[in-house]
């Protein structure tokens, strides 16, 4: 956050309560696009200040704007979220590793280069995308597991995120095993947006 001009500080202090049940204000302010009724209805949930409605689960045909949506809620999470004793964290996952970095990296970086204030804050990589001067304790992982992993493998997949400020997302959620589910069900008080495409 050190790299944050006085403008970018000043534009959080003004606008980040507001962003922060709004995810879709945070979306039109920052990346100058206007979210679909079903994307503006999925960050409202993320959004919600209800922990029991910050479960967004979308289920559509390919190229409806599920993986756009995934990444706007997690840069905006990133952005956001956090105070002075710490930081946000979590994991975007999806099915293989290829599909994660052709589609859901792709597309954060993409919406990343679009808001000054995030392109200031956040760096991302294949592997990460992490508060820029605090790496180590504010990130969103990547990562993906074999397709025949075994329960306890899908399991250490979620592991290790532990805080205040959690965010789990996942890509193509519709071809993952139901372990997946059940083991970030159990997390609490986590934002949690899944995508996939309909069957």
């Amino acid at each position: 956050m050190r790299d944050l001009t006085a403008e970018d500080r000043a534009l959080l202090v003004d606008n980040v309560a507001r962003w922060r049940v709004s995810p879709a204000d945070f979306v039109r302010e920052q990346f100058a696009a206007e979210p679909d009724p079903s994307q503006s209805e999925a960050l409202r949930y993320v959004g919600s200040v209800a922990p029991a409605d910050r479960f967004v689960a979308t289920q559509s045909c390919a190229g409806t704007g599920k993986t756009t949506t995934l990444a706007w809620a997690s840069i905006w999470f990133m952005c956001v979220w956090g105070d002075s004793e710490r930081d946000p964290q979590g994991s975007v996952v999806s099915i293989t590793r290829d599909n994660l970095r052709k589609g859901y990296v792709k597309e954060a970086a993409l919406w990343r280069a679009r808001s000054r204030l995030a392109s200031h804050l956040l760096d991302i990589n294949d592997a990460r995308m992490a508060l820029r001067g605090r790496e180590q304790t504010g990130f969103i992982s990547f990562d993906s597991f074999p397709k025949d992993a075994d329960a306890e493998t899908i399991g250490k997949t979620l592991s290790g995120l532990h805080g205040r400020y959690v965010f789990q997302g996942f890509d193509e959620c519709g071809d993952m095993p139901p372990a997946l589910a059940r083991m970030s069900s159990q997390a609490q008080d986590v934002d949690q947006v899944c995508c996939g495409r309909g069957r």
